[in-house]
């Protein structure tokens, strides 16, 4: 996310020369992080339940069995670094002066 604001510099520049507040700005990096976190998480259950269920289909030694407390321990630890990480770049972007954004190539 630190990248996104860099190359966005400029477009952030005009949303703040255009009026949007600190918490506009702030709001929008920090739900796309989280958006990517919880895509992230969900692509990864998704993997997971597909290697577990390949698993079970060819090997009768033992089954794999993926429980709920997984899933959502998986799905809270994507979401809590999407937060943690998302926070930095999201007061980056909100507190980026809109003069010097614009001149930003």
């Amino acid at each position: 996310m630190v990248m996104s604001v860099r190359e966005r510099t400029r477009e952030i520049g005009i949303r703040k020369a255009l009026g949007a507040t600190t918490v506009e700005i702030m709001g929008q990096f920090f739900f796309e992080t989280l958006l990517l976190c919880v895509i992230g998480g969900a692509v990864g259950i998704g993997l997971g339940y597909a290697f577990i269920e390949v698993w079970n289909s060819n090997i009768d030694i033992f089954a794999l069995v993926l429980p709920i407390w997984a899933v959502k321990l998986a799905l809270y630890t994507s979401i809590g670094i999407g937060s943690l990480f998302g926070i930095y770049p999201a007061l980056k972007a909100a507190r980026m002066n809109p003069s010097k954004a614009l001149r930003f190539e």
